[in-house]
Protein backbone atom coordinates (compact mmCIF):
# COMPACT_ATOMS: atom_id res chain seq x y z
CA UNK A 1 0.00 0.00 0.00
CA UNK A 2 3.03 2.28 1.05
CA UNK A 3 4.38 1.85 -2.55
CA UNK A 4 1.29 2.24 -4.38
CA UNK A 5 0.88 5.63 -2.36
CA UNK A 6 3.98 6.85 -2.85
CA UNK A 7 4.32 6.04 -6.49
CA UNK A 8 0.65 8.08 -7.27
CA UNK A 9 1.99 10.80 -5.37
CA UNK A 10 5.40 10.99 -7.88
CA UNK A 11 2.75 10.11 -10.30
CA UNK A 12 0.76 13.48 -9.43
CA UNK A 13 4.29 15.52 -9.70
CA UNK A 14 4.95 14.44 -13.06
CA UNK A 15 1.52 15.42 -14.43
CA UNK A 16 1.83 18.61 -12.79
CA UNK A 17 5.77 19.43 -13.99
CA UNK A 18 4.53 18.33 -17.55
CA UNK A 19 1.50 20.10 -17.31
CA UNK A 20 3.66 23.22 -16.20
CA UNK A 21 6.52 23.26 -18.16
CA UNK A 22 4.21 22.98 -21.54
CA UNK A 23 2.25 26.22 -19.79
CA UNK A 24 5.11 28.84 -18.34
CA UNK A 25 2.41 31.52 -18.34
CA UNK A 26 0.58 29.42 -14.75
CA UNK A 27 3.99 30.01 -13.18
CA UNK A 28 5.36 32.67 -11.31
CA UNK A 29 7.29 35.48 -13.01
CA UNK A 30 10.46 34.13 -10.77
CA UNK A 31 10.35 30.74 -11.88
CA UNK A 32 12.71 29.58 -13.92
CA UNK A 33 11.38 28.51 -17.26
CA UNK A 34 13.10 24.80 -17.69
CA UNK A 35 13.00 24.09 -13.86
CA UNK A 36 9.53 22.42 -14.52
CA UNK A 37 11.09 20.32 -17.21
CA UNK A 38 14.31 19.37 -15.42
CA UNK A 39 11.95 17.76 -12.60
CA UNK A 40 10.33 15.58 -14.66
CA UNK A 41 12.82 12.93 -14.43
CA UNK A 42 13.01 13.19 -10.41
CA UNK A 43 9.07 12.22 -10.39
CA UNK A 44 9.57 9.29 -13.16
CA UNK A 45 12.17 8.09 -10.96
CA UNK A 46 10.27 8.03 -8.28
CA UNK A 47 7.09 6.43 -9.78
CA UNK A 48 9.38 3.24 -10.95
CA UNK A 49 11.00 2.97 -7.40
CA UNK A 50 8.33 3.08 -5.56
CA UNK A 51 6.53 0.38 -7.67
CA UNK A 52 10.05 -1.57 -7.93
CA UNK A 53 10.15 -1.20 -4.25
CA UNK A 54 6.81 -2.68 -3.68
CA UNK A 55 6.90 -5.56 -6.02
CA UNK A 56 10.40 -6.72 -4.58
CA UNK A 57 8.71 -6.25 -1.05
CA UNK A 58 6.38 -8.49 -1.92
CA UNK A 59 7.98 -10.90 -4.32
CA UNK A 60 11.46 -11.15 -2.53
CA UNK A 61 11.78 -9.61 1.10
CA UNK A 62 10.27 -6.42 2.99
CA UNK A 63 13.18 -5.60 4.11
CA UNK A 64 15.11 -4.52 0.68
CA UNK A 65 11.69 -2.59 -0.03
CA UNK A 66 12.02 -0.78 3.39
CA UNK A 67 15.43 0.48 2.48
CA UNK A 68 14.44 1.77 -0.51
CA UNK A 69 11.41 3.26 0.94
CA UNK A 70 14.08 4.89 3.66
CA UNK A 71 16.77 5.58 0.50
CA UNK A 72 13.56 7.52 -1.56
CA UNK A 73 12.85 10.40 0.72
CA UNK A 74 16.57 11.30 1.41
CA UNK A 75 17.34 10.73 -2.28
CA UNK A 76 14.39 13.98 -2.70
CA UNK A 77 15.30 15.61 0.15
CA UNK A 78 19.32 16.26 -1.13
CA UNK A 79 17.93 17.46 -4.25
CA UNK A 80 14.67 19.98 -3.74
CA UNK A 81 16.91 22.49 -4.73
CA UNK A 82 16.70 21.08 -8.59
CA UNK A 83 20.77 20.97 -8.15
CA UNK A 84 22.33 21.21 -11.44
CA UNK A 85 25.77 19.71 -11.94
CA UNK A 86 28.24 22.50 -11.94
CA UNK A 87 25.52 24.94 -10.03
CA UNK A 88 24.65 26.43 -6.98
CA UNK A 89 21.75 25.12 -5.67
CA UNK A 90 21.07 27.85 -2.90
CA UNK A 91 19.23 31.26 -2.98
CA UNK A 92 19.93 34.63 -1.82
CA UNK A 93 17.87 36.90 -0.95
CA UNK A 94 18.28 40.52 -2.87
CA UNK A 95 17.58 43.48 -0.81
CA UNK A 96 13.87 43.78 -2.65
CA UNK A 97 13.27 40.44 -1.48
CA UNK A 98 13.31 38.82 -5.23
CA UNK A 99 15.15 35.83 -4.78
CA UNK A 100 17.94 34.75 -7.20
CA UNK A 101 20.11 31.69 -7.41
CA UNK A 102 23.67 32.42 -6.64
CA UNK A 103 25.90 32.96 -9.64
CA UNK A 104 23.07 35.19 -11.45
CA UNK A 105 24.34 38.15 -13.16
CA UNK A 106 24.40 40.71 -10.37
CA UNK A 107 25.38 38.29 -8.03
CA UNK A 108 28.61 37.23 -6.37
CA UNK A 109 29.97 34.81 -8.74
CA UNK A 110 27.64 35.93 -11.64
CA UNK A 111 28.54 37.36 -15.04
Amino acid sequence: MYAINGALLCLSRLVAFTHLARHPELTEEEAEDSYFARERPRAVAGVLLYLAAGTVGVLDHPLVASVIFVILPVFYGLTSQGSSIGQPSFEVCRPNGRKTRRGEAGQPGGS
